[in-house]
């Protein structure tokens, strides 16, 4: 038993059922092992949780610090950073599910080292919104606002799209991810960005 596969199926029943639905008993129902297997690389349920979610905030970095070398100009570096989270649910789709219930129950289940990888990530979009021509009015704006904005609106809309909900059923995006990301790429970053940028002058 590989502590990798013990990653992705707790990956997978998290992000299914949250936290507090998941039991140790159920994981080693799934895993079909025995306790003992579980509690040889992880403490507790608590501790294989923090993991799992540390991994998928540390896949985001990874895909932003690639998706953004080399790139200088303002508007392509936002592009690149909002591109990171699309890519890294291509990688990782339980993502979507194990974040919405983490932000139903308002972070509850996450500690500080957790909360410190989403604070960089805020900060360094506050960055590259000082890059920018902000219009007046969004100069001050607060970055978390923005980041809500960005994760809000990505999750919301995959989680809609990849539902097996007769909602949206006639659209070229539903059930269809690499459709539903390249919407999501491509509108949300004009959206933002004619929001809350300065035209150009011609």
């Amino acid at each position: 038993m590989t502590k990798e596969r013990i990653l992705n199926i707790a990956s997978e029943e998290f992000s299914k059922h949250g936290y507090s639905a998941v039991s140790m008993n159920s994981l080693v129902r799934r895993l079909e092992v025995n306790k003992a297997t579980i509690y040889y690389h992880y403490k507790d349920k608590k501790a294989l949780y923090h993991e799992v979610l540390k991994i998928s905030l540390s896949e985001s970095k990874a895909n932003r610090e690639k998706l953004l070398m080399g790139i200088t100009d303002p508007k392509k570096r936002f592009h690149a950073f909002l591109k990171s989270f699309l890519q890294t649910i291509k990688e990782k789709p339980y993502i979507v599910g194990l974040w919405m219930h983490e932000v139903a129950n308002f972070g509850s289940n996450m500690d500080e080292s957790l909360t410190l990888i989403v604070e960089e990530m805020v900060l360094f979009l506050k960055e590259l919104l000082d890059e920018l021509p902000l219009k007046s009015e969004y100069k001050s704006c607060n970055p978390y606002m923005i980041f809500s904005i960005i994760h809000g609106t990505i999750d919301n809309f995959y989680a809609v799209q990849m539902s097996s909900l007769p909602i949206n059923a006639q659209s070229s995006l539903k059930l269809n991810v690499d459709n539903t990301l390249n919407f999501l790429d491509g509108f949300l970053t004009d959206f933002i960005l004619n929001a809350i940028c300065q035209k150009e002058s011609k």
